[in-house]
């Protein structure tokens, strides 16, 4: 998955709210001289444990929109890596794991679903399924009919470095949706 344009380096300051994080741009402010601290938008209401420390390297995107409240919104973290000692980086904007698993499998790059693009007859979004009505994230549809139910999560809580759990806090919409 490409960006619509490229991401933009900040150094994080804080995380709090839900969904808001200070960060300081690497870029120096015209007037100032000194680097520019924006307020930024997070998808991501999890604890985020391990990748959310402050002075820690972010990514983050400009919407363009002068609607918006906070122009910018996180989009990655960097972590450390376990088996090296580089970095790695961590998905935060929730709204696009389901995005990047739909165009994996549309590309053939996730063979246990479909090792070519045109392995399947359709992939779904947000299907309705169950009794209690809950949501699946993808829906794909084999030619000969089979379907394979498919839940995303972005998984954001690190409690040592190279290894993420699901969930990082209680979810009562989680539990829902594993019945």
């Amino acid at each position: 998955m490409k960006y619509a344009e490229p991401l933009i380096k900040a150094r994080l300051i804080k995380r709090y709210k839900r969904f808001l994080a200070d960060v300081e741009l690497f870029e120096l402010d015209t007037e100032t001289q000194k680097p520019k601290q924006i307020t930024i938008h997070t998808s991501n209401t999890g604890s985020m444990t391990g990748c959310a420390h402050p002075g820690s390297i972010v990514w983050i995107s400009n919407s363009h929109n002068p609607k918006r409240k906070y122009l910018y919104s996180w989009e990655l973290s960097t972590a450390q890596d376990a088996s090296s000692d580089g970095e790695h980086l961590i998905g935060i904007n929730t709204l696009l794991a389901n995005k990047l698993v739909k165009e994996a499998i549309e590309k053939g790059d996730i063979s246990e679903i479909a090792s070519a693009p045109d392995d399947f007859q359709k992939i779904e979004t947000e299907v309705p399924y169950g009794a209690e009505k809950s949501r699946i994230d993808l829906l794909v549809t084999q030619h000969n009919g089979q379907k394979c139910y498919i839940e995303v999560k972005n998984v954001t809580a690190s409690f040592e470095p190279g290894i993420a759990a699901f969930p990082d806090a209680v979810t009562a919409r989680g539990t829902k949706h594993l019945r």
